[in-house]
């Protein structure tokens, strides 16, 4: 096989570069490396010096950075320009900024958010956060959800009417703080929507219900 991957589908990039390789139907060799454990091995560490997840490899190139692993994978693959596109330039600056955004805002908020109330304790020994710090890592959270909510005010999804690989992105950051924390979103009603949009499509319905196992394993 000319695609290998590495990862654990409880981890939200792990969970779009599975979707992209899915959706595309490209044949890989899927390696499971479990988060938080075998991520810190010395066996993954040859493998990968840096032991974060997920990895790809394309003939013998190993890429790492999800949103990079993206855009390589539906640039090579000539993936559904809907969720990339690749002959309009404009349209695919709404979508990178978009996973930039995610990158840089997004994930700090959510997913540093849950480590420090959540994750950090029960995998890093790390002291319970003060009530300050949980509020101040909630009122971040909520800082991003009321921009989502505006996006998809504007339009079914993050850019346009469509989803693009941006919106996976974003989700899968949004449904893991939510499946952690037992968020509810009644004051983001266009969220709530755009979450049962993207939960229409059965490859994101199915990486949702193997997310939601893995918690349970971990839990």
């Amino acid at each position: 096989m000319s695609v290998k991957y590495w990862g654990d589908p409880v981890s939200q990039p792990c969970r779009t570069i599975e979707f992209v390789l899915k959706k595309l139907d490209v044949e890989y060799e899927n390696n499971m490396v479990v988060l938080f454990k075998e991520t810190r091995t010395e066996e993954y560490k040859k493998i990968h010096p840096k032991q974060n997840i997920p990895l790809i490899e394309h003939d013998g190139t190993k890429i790492w950075e999800s949103n990079t692993q993206c855009r390589y994978l539906l640039d090579t693959f000539e993936g559904d320009e809907d969720l990339l596109p690749r002959s309009d330039l404009k349209a695919r600056a709404k979508i990178d900024a978009l996973l930039d955004w995610c990158g840089n805002s997004v994930r700090p908020s959510l997913t540093g958010g849950l480590k420090k109330i959540l994750l950090n304790v029960k995998f890093f020994d790390h002291p319970e956060p003060t009530e300050e710090e949980k509020k101040e890592c909630m009122d971040s959270m909520h800082q991003i959800f009321a921009e989502i909510e505006g996006y998809t005010g504007e339009h079914d999804f993050l850019a346009n009417d469509k989803m693009s690989i941006a919106d996976v992105q974003i989700y899968n950051e949004v449904m893991l703080a939510k499946a952690c924390l037992s968020l509810t979103f009644e004051d983001y009603p266009n969220l709530e929507k755009w979450l049962e949009r993207m939960a229409e499509d059965t490859i994101i319905k199915e990486l949702d219900d193997v997310m939601l196992a893995r918690l349970k394993e971990l839990s």
